[in-house]
């Protein structure tokens, strides 16, 4: 599974980069929803996600994922998202301990 599955689920995103792209406009043209589908099932989240972006006529470019992470909502991702997927849950909880240690003066 790539890291694009978990953008597929953080699918708020999607408004960022183009209104046009809709969970009624993914639905209609590729026939799932981000919503609700279990996007770790998706055989490949990056062409998926890509399509989605084309929807409003855009790309999603696996050299060049800034337009997506600027884009993301990073409180959904953690709070929604993260509880559906076991390895980013991992990330959060390392970046959470992360932040938690002592700064070194």
């Amino acid at each position: 599974m790539g890291i694009e599955a978990w953008f597929l689920a953080e699918h708020t995103h999607f408004k960022n980069i183009d209104p046009a792209i809709t969970l009624e406009s993914i639905l209609g043209a590729l026939k799932f929803d981000p919503s609700t589908d279990d996007m770790q099932l998706r055989v490949d989240p990056a062409t998926d996600l890509n399509s989605c972006y084309a929807i409003a006529g855009k790309r999603y470019d696996k050299l060049n994922t800034q337009p997506t992470l600027d884009a993301i909502d990073y409180v959904a991702a953690y709070c929604e998202v993260a509880i559906r997927f076991p390895h980013l849950q991992v990330l959060c909880q390392e970046i959470e301990a992360f932040l938690r240690l002592p700064a070194n003066n």
